[in-house]
């Protein structure tokens, strides 16, 4: 709404209220002040330069054509010859673990047990964050988790070591129910 509202002004200024300006600056053919000063503000042999261009391209009018159609035709022939792939795989170093403990445990129980397994792999690790429980985002419910439920977020020196780090969280707690993303 706001672009069409933002269109529709520049189209009323563009039409109405420029031509008008003009006409009221420009009415007499006198070089007034404000002509002037514009003159003197503009960017000295811009038209002139404009104009040459222009006079170049209408007097060898079959040459530019013939360049034109030339880059076109090299254009579909890169097209056509170039190998064409896709963007290289993306290695994350990063990972979110997601834990249901399935057992009746309290916060601190599930803190301990993370760290445990933070400190397995505290020498590959360079960052982690973990939310333990119940969360109350009032606007984010992508962590919405019950009590005996955790999120741990982990990032490593390098992404071959997330494979290791999964191994090793896989080794250490095997009796639950482990989610890697």
């Amino acid at each position: 709404m706001a672009i069409v509202i933002g269109q529709g002004v520049s189209l009323l200024v563009g039409i109405t209220l420029l031509p008008t300006i003009y006409y009221l600056l420009y009415k007499n053919g006198k070089r007034g002040i404000l002509t002037k000063l514009v003159e003197k503000v503009s960017i000295k042999g811009l038209e002139s330069t404009y104009e040459g261009g222009m006079d170049f391209f209408f007097e060898y009018k079959k040459s530019v054509f013939a360049c034109f159609i030339g880059t076109l035709l090299l254009m579909m022939w890169f097209f056509f010859t170039m190998e064409k792939e896709k963007f290289p795989a993306v290695k994350q170093d990063e990972m979110v673990i997601s834990v249901d403990w399935n057992e009746n445990i309290d916060t601190e129980e599930s803190l301990n047990r993370i760290k445990q397994l933070l400190a397995a792999n505290s020498d590959h690790i360079v960052q982690s964050n973990s939310f333990i429980g119940e969360q109350q985002f009032l606007f984010n419910r992508d962590y919405d988790q019950t009590y005996t439920q955790a999120k741990i977020y982990i990032k490593t020196n390098d992404y071959k070591l997330v494979n290791i780090i999964k191994k090793n969280s896989q080794d250490l707690l095997p009796a639950i129910i482990l989610m890697l993303l």
